[in-house]
C-alpha cells in the first residue's frame, strides 16, 4: 500500500481544506454578481462542463469542447500558468471530464467511445508532456467518471451499465497517473453516478440507489476496504456530492418529493452525525461541497424560474451563514458544478449562458 499524505486539494467537485474562517478574509458581500474582491476570467468561448482541482498553489482546469478535452493551469488569482489548449481531440461521444492532483501531476479522466459504449481513459499532464492510459474497457457503457487524489495517487470512480444493470466501478491510479490494480465494484446492481472524497486513510465513495444514500470505503491501492453503509431518504437522486470534514463525511443529494436538495453527515462506521436536512425547496441539480475547517461551502444549480448558480456558506450543522447567486447563468442542467477552497479563496469554473468556461476566484466571510 502506498504511504498516505494528506493534501489540500479538491477531488474533482469536492475537497477538504485547512482550518480558518468560513471563507477566509473576504468582505462577505451578498447579492448577484462579482464584488470588489472577485476575479472573473474567461478561459473559453465555446467549452462546457469544466472541472477543477487545487494542488496547494495552482488550479488545474479541464473542460470539453466538442470532441476535445482542454486543460489549463492558473494560480489562486486566476493568473495563467499553463495556457488553455487541447490535450486530446477527435474523440467520439465525449462526456464531461474530471480532474485531480495526484501529488505529482494533474490527471484528467473522461468517457468516450462508440455511441452507447463509452470507455474510461485518463491523461496525466507533466509540463508539456501528456501521457494517455486506459482505465476501463469492458462490454458495458462506462460513463460519468469522478477523480479524487490523496497526495500520492488517486482513485477514479464511474458508472457502468451492462444490459439493464448499473454499477459503480473504481480503480486506483499511481502518482504518475498510471492505473494500478484491477477494477473493483463497490455497488450491487444499484449504481448511480458516484462521487469520492479522501478521508486521510481511505477513499469514501458515495452513490444513491432508490431511497438509499450509500457509502463504501476503498483503499488507496483500489481494494474494497469496508462493507456498504446506507441510510434511507424519501428519495435519493444522483449525483451525490461528498466531502470529508476530518471526522466524518458530508453528503448532499437531490430529492423529487419534495423537489430540492438535502445534506447529512455520516461517520465511517455508518452512524449519522447530522440527520438529513433540507437546504432548498426549489428545483436543484448539480452540487459541489468543500469543507473549510469549521463549516462547508456549496455550489449548486437552481432550476427554479431562471437557471442560475448559487453559492452558500453553511455551518457544520447545515445552517446557512451566507447565500448568493453567482452572475453566470448555467444553460446545461446535465453539467456538473466544480468548487475548490484554497484556505483563502474559493475557486470555481462556470459554464456560461451561451457556452464557454469562466473562472471565478473570490473570498467570502
Amino acid at each position: 500500500m502506498r504511504a498516505i499524505l494528506l493534501v489540500l486539494a479538491a477531488c474533482g467537485r469536492i475537497g477538504f481544506g485547512a482550518g480558518g474562517g468560513g471563507g477566509g478574509n473576504g468582505d462577505g458581500a451578498t447579492g448577484d454578481g462579482p464584488d470588489a474582491h472577485d476575479i472573473v476570467v474567461s478561459l473559453s468561448a465555446t467549452g462546457d462542463c469544466p472541472s477543477i482541482a487545487w494542488n496547494g498553489s495552482q488550479l488545474g482546469i479541464a473542460w470539453r469542447d466538442v470532441d476535445a478535452v482542454w486543460f489549463a493551469i492558473v494560480d489562486a488569482n486566476a493568473a495563467t500558468v499553463r495556457t488553455p489548449a487541447p490535450i486530446i481531440n477527435a474523440l467520439q461521444n465525449l462526456g464531461c471530464p474530471t480532474v485531480t492532483w495526484t501529488g505529482t501531476t494533474f490527471v484528467v479522466a473522461y468517457s468516450s467511445g462508440a455511441l452507447g459504449k463509452g470507455d474510461i481513459d485518463i491523461a496525466s499532464i507533466q509540463d508539456a508532456t501528456v501521457t494517455m492510459n486506459n482505465v476501463a474497457r469492458d462490454s458495458g457503457d462506462s460513463q460519468n467518471p469522478r477523480l479524487c487524489g490523496d497526495g500520492t495517487g488517486a482513485l477514479v470512480a464511474w458508472l457502468d451499465r451492462t444490459g439493464s444493470n448499473y454499477n459503480v466501478f473504481v480503480r486506483a491510479i499511481d502518482g504518475s497517473g498510471v492505473p494500478i490494480g484491477t477494477v473493483q465494484t463497490p455497488s450491487n446492481n444499484d449504481g448511480s453516478s458516484p462521487d469520492a472524497a479522501f478521508t486521510g486513510t481511505t477513499f469514501a465513495v458515495a452513490w444513491s440507489a432508490g431511497t438509499l444514500v450509500n457509502l463504501r470505503q476503498v483503499s488507496p491501492d483500489g481494494a474494497l476496504a469496508s462493507p456498504t453503509t446506507s441510510f434511507a431518504a424519501t428519495e435519493a437522486v444522483n449525483p451525490v456530492a461528498v466531502a470529508w470534514t476530518g471526522n466524518d463525511v458530508v453528503l448532499s443529494w437531490r430529492q423529487f418529493a419534495p423537489d430540492g436538495f438535502f445534506v447529512a453527515r455520516e461517520n465511517l462506521t455508518g452512524t449519522l452525525t447530522l440527520m438529513p436536512r433540507p437546504l432548498d425547496p426549489q428545483a436543484v441539480r448539480a452540487r459541489s461541497i468543500v469543507w473549510t475547517g469549521h463549516g462547508f461551502a456549496m455550489l449548486w444549480v437552481d432550476m427554479y424560474s431562471l437557471v442560475e448558480y448559487n453559492f452558500a456558506l453553511l455551518d457544520g450543522g447545515g445552517a446557512f451563514l451566507h447565500q448568493e447567486k453567482l452572475s453566470v447563468p448555467h444553460p446545461d442542467t446535465g453539467s456538473l458544478t466544480s468548487l475548490a477552497w484554497t484556505g483563502e479563496r474559493y475557486l470555481t469554473a462556470l459554464n456560461g449562458l451561451n457556452g464557454g468556461v469562466t473562472l471565478r476566484s473570490f473570498v467570502r466571510m
